[in-house]
């Protein structure tokens, strides 16, 4: 879009019987594209004298608005808001690319938090940015693009155990050695086992890997921050 363009421009001489002149573009500094520009605009009268004029001009971005459909992989939970397109039916729905500009959108997508849960709200990232030579001429409105939905699963986890070894007493009673310990915890999360179980032997007689069974499943808390 072009602004501050007159619509009439005024030339003035010296010789009072000049009332008509010729209006020439001298130049227009750089352009097209986006920015403020100069307009020098020669005046030429009847008489011969000539005057110049410059006129200063304003060209903003072109305005785009997304329209159509995208479908979202589901995802297990990594402590991020990151959304991975499945399938990308988005359009250009308000404005439009010129012909001969080299505009494309890759649209960056967000879940509406990190957190787990089913048929989740993901939307056009408002940061989402065009790529392409002319990309600066244009910009883009997301505010009310499409949204699709997707789910966030629970990450499992894997638990070590303690460790066990006794000498022959007769039962099949087990002492652990050491705590157990969770792998794949998100960096930043607290998760914590508890609970106290007892342990027993599979047999009491002397052997080497022996199952151990607790009384019951260790439980886990968790102390997640929300995003």
């Amino acid at each position: 879009t072009t602004s501050n363009v007159p619509t009439t421009i005024a030339a003035s001489f010296n010789t009072g019987a000049d009332t008509n002149a010729t209006l020439t573009l001298r130049q227009l500094d750089n352009g097209p594209d986006v920015g403020t520009y100069t307009i020098h605009v020669n005046a030429q009268a009847s008489s011969g004298q000539s005057n110049q004029i410059s006129i200063s001009i304003t060209v903003t971005p072109r305005a785009l608005t997304l329209g159509g459909t995208f479908t979202v992989q589901n995802k297990v939970y990594d402590r991020t808001t990151a959304a991975t397109i499945n399938s990308n039916n988005l359009v250009i729905v308000d404005g439009d690319i010129l012909t001969g500009d080299d505009v494309s959108f890759t649209p960056t997508l967000l879940f509406a938090n990190a957190n787990v849960g089913n048929a989740k709200t993901v939307s056009v990232w408002s940061g989402s940015t065009l790529s392409g030579a002319q990309a600066g001429n244009y910009t883009l409105n997301v505010t009310h693009a499409p949204t699709s939905t997707a789910n966030i699963t629970a990450k499992p986890l894997t638990i070590t155990a303690p460790t066990f070894s006794k000498t022959y007493d007769g039962n099949t009673t087990a002492t652990a050695s050491g705590t157990p310990s969770l792998s794949g915890v998100e960096t930043g999360d607290t998760v914590t086992i508890t609970g106290s179980p007892t342990f027993t032997y599979a047999q009491k007689d002397v052997g080497n890997s022996i199952t151990v069974t607790p009384s019951r499943s260790e439980e886990h808390t968790s102390e997640l921050q929300s995003h």
